[in-house]
């Protein structure tokens, strides 16, 4: 019963489940194809908003963080933003606590 509310919105959730399960050797292009169909032209999500929703992607999802990186880089991050971000090291109780 409770999958039938949910079928008009599958492409939405299977976006979303691709984008935080992303594997580090899984094709940035695929992912990059699916968030611009998906999320930006069928469900109008803005910039501002994907950005937010793959920084919370990349802190759950660490070991794909240079899939993360080409992804921003690919809907219009410069370079010099992507420089300013910082995250925990792998080191510090913060990456602990995320990981944990």
């Amino acid at each position: 019963m409770s999958s039938d509310y949910a079928k008009p919105y599958s492409d939405f959730i299977g976006a979303f489940e691709k984008l935080f399960l992303i594997k580090s050797n899984e094709s940035v292009e695929d992912v990059c194809n699916i968030i611009t169909n998906v999320l930006i032209s069928k469900y109008q999500i803005t910039k501002n908003q994907l950005s937010s929703i793959i920084l919370k992607a990349f802190l759950y999802n660490y070991a794909s963080r240079e899939n993360y990186i080409k992804i921003l880089k690919n809907i219009g991050f410069d370079n010099e933003v992507l420089s300013n971000l910082t995250f925990p090291l792998e080191d510090s109780v913060e990456f602990i606590v995320i990981h944990d």
